[in-house]
Parts: structure tokens; C-alpha cells; sequence
């Protein structure tokens, strides 16, 4: 049976009541931003980490993955030792020590917007910065995974540049499409050190989330359908935005995730 979680900056609700609104919705883990974004609490505070552990034991619902949206506005791409290079790292090592704390497995650092890697300089400075987090956790079980607009080659060189054992690649159905490449073929070619967490989300014209999965432009059942073939046995993440009627919204996306996956 697919294990189907949910970001919590695409539910109802926000901070620690994100958890006890996916259990509502028979979901089986969530993703939490480290703090900061869509008005989600800074996970330094430990009061605040406890209320998520809490939230999480008494609903079952496991906190597999902490990302660090803040990146959107103070990137990894910005040059060390600038202001945005030290708020950058400042949400990251947040993201990093909550994760510790509270045995997440995950932390992804998403490259989009103040983060989107762009040229060769781009890439070898978030490679830096991904590199400083892998060394971060090295003695630690949890992993580090790059979320970025970049196709196969773009990707490669990403890994080589970082050349960690604790980097692992995060890819989503749309993202992807929106800059010219296939889902599918990214998670064929990187299926060794894809993320066990899986972005489910579709949209149309060009705006990220905007349609319910298998109905946009993301042509979600081909990615559905390489990574069944595959045998994917990770967590497909639910990513998509619920303005409205969003009950009966994210159910259908939970109903064709369960279509095509089991």
C-alpha cells in the first residue's frame, strides 16, 4: 500500500495543528518547514520541537522531512560571507539541529527563486553550500537532498561538485516540467540517490500546484507509472495548493495516488 504524506504549507492549517490535520485526512507523514514560511513556528525553539514530537506520537503521523523555504528568499547562491549568505545558512542549520533532535531522516534545501541555480557559478556555490550540511551531519543518520530546477546533466555536475555520501536528489512531478524536463527520466537516472520522498504535485499554465494531479500539464501517470515500475516503496508527498473546496481537493489527489500506485 502507497504511504501518502502531505508539505505543510499546502494544508488547511499551519504549525503543530499541520499534524493533526493530515492524521484527519488519513495521511501518513508530512513534511514541516523549519520555520518562518506560510507562518510556520522556528523549529530552534525547543518548546516548539517537543510540540511537534508530541503531535506526532499521538497521531501517528511521522515527521519525515524538514525544508528550509526561507531559501527562496535568502538562496544558496548568494556569495559567502554576504548578509543573505549567513541568513541562508542561519535557516539551514535550524533545519539541521531540529532534525537531529527530533530523528527526522530528511532535511531538503529547495533551489528555486533567490536559490535557482542559473550558471556554473551558481552551482558551485550551492554545491559549497550543500557540502558545509552533508559535513554538518555526517555522524548523523539523517540526509540532505537537493530540490532544483536542473535536468540531468545540471544534476550530475550538482552531485559530482558535492561529492558527499549524505547528498541525495528530492524530485517532484511538475517542477521539473516547468523547466523543460522529464520527471520520469530524472528518476530513472538518478533512481540510486533519489530521496525515499517523492513531490506529488501538477499545475497549468506554468503555475506550480494550480491542478489537481493527472489533470495539468505534469503528466503525472507517466511519473507515476516509472516509479511503480520501480518499485518506489517511499512516501508520495501530496504538494499541490488547496485554495478551495479543499477537503473534497485533496481527497481526489489521495484517490489517484492510491489509483495509480497500487
Amino acid at each position: 500500500m502507497t504511504r501518502i504524506g502531505v508539505t505543510q504549507w499546502c494544508l488547511d492549517r499551519g504549525g503543530v495543528d499541520a499534524v493533526y490535520r493530515a492524521a484527519e485526512l488519513g495521511l501518513s507523514a508530512i513534511q514541516i518547514d523549519a520555520g518562518g514560511w506560510a507562518a510556520a513556528p522556528f523549529l530552534n525553539d525547543p518548546a516548539v520541537r517537543e510540540a511537534y514530537k508530541r503531535a506526532a506520537q499521538e497521531t501517528g503521523v511521522k515527521i519525515i522531512g524538514i525544508g528550509v523555504n526561507q531559501l527562496n528568499i535568502d538562496g544558496m547562491t548568494n556569495s559567502s560571507g554576504s548578509e543573505k549568505a549567513q541568513k541562508c545558512w542561519d535557516a539551514i542549520q535550524i533545519a539541521l539541529d531540529a532534525a537531529i533532535a527530533m530523528d527526522v531522516d530528511l532535511v531538503f534545501l529547495p533551489s528555486f527563486n533567490d536559490s535557482e541555480i542559473r550558471n556554473e557559478t551558481d552551482l558551485q556555490r550551492t554545491a559549497e553550500v550543500l557540502r558545509h550540511a552533508c559535513n554538518y551531519v555526517a555522524d548523523h543518520a539523517l540526509m540532505v537532498a537537493a530540490e532544483t530546477t536542473l535536468g540531468v546533466s545540471g544534476h550530475q555536475a550538482l552531485i559530482e561538485a558535492v561529492g558527499h555520501p549524505k547528498l541525495c536528489v528530492l524530485i517532484d512531478s511538475l517542477n521539473p516540467v516547468l523547466w523543460g524536463h522529464r520527471p520520469a527520466e530524472l528518476i530513472q537516472e538518478f533512481w540510486s540517490i533519489m530521496s525515499d520522498q517523492f513531490h506529488a504535485k501538477d499545475g497549468i499554465n506554468g503555475i506550480m500546484g494550480s491542478a489537481l494531479l493527472d489533470i495539468g500539464q505534469a503528466n503525472f501517470a507517466e511519473t507515476a507509472a516509472v516509479l511503480k515500475s520501480l518499485a518506489f516503496s517511499g512516501y508520495v508527498i501530496l504538494e499541490n495548493e488547496y485554495k478551495s473546496d479543499f477537503e473534497t481537493s485533496i481527497g481526489k489527489d489521495i484517490a489517484t495516488i492510491k489509483r495509480l500506485f497500487d
